[in-house]
């Protein structure tokens, strides 16, 4: 079973990998750790993100504008580093 560091790590590691200027999709995070079954596992990948986001590590947006919380969101959300 991955760990949410795991999750925290590839997150981040796609962030900095992109830059601030460049954003990517949950499914990114969730399509390289679990590749047989990503979506069953993607809330996982958004909930960790979340937790991300509340503790000012990345920012997440939706249409360029910022999302605090992507649980609520509907539709998709881009993750990015903090400007």
């Amino acid at each position: 079973m991955i760990e949410a560091s795991k999750i925290r790590q590839v997150i981040l590691s796609l962030a900095k990998q992109r830059g601030k200027d460049k954003s990517f999709c949950p499914s990114e995070v969730a399509r390289e750790l679990f590749p047989t079954d990503w979506r069953e596992r993607l809330d996982l990948v958004r909930l960790v993100a979340q937790e991300m986001i509340v503790s000012g590590d990345i920012v997440a947006t939706q249409h360029g504008k910022p999302v605090p919380d992507i649980q609520g969101a509907r539709g998709p959300v881009r993750l990015k580093l903090l400007d």
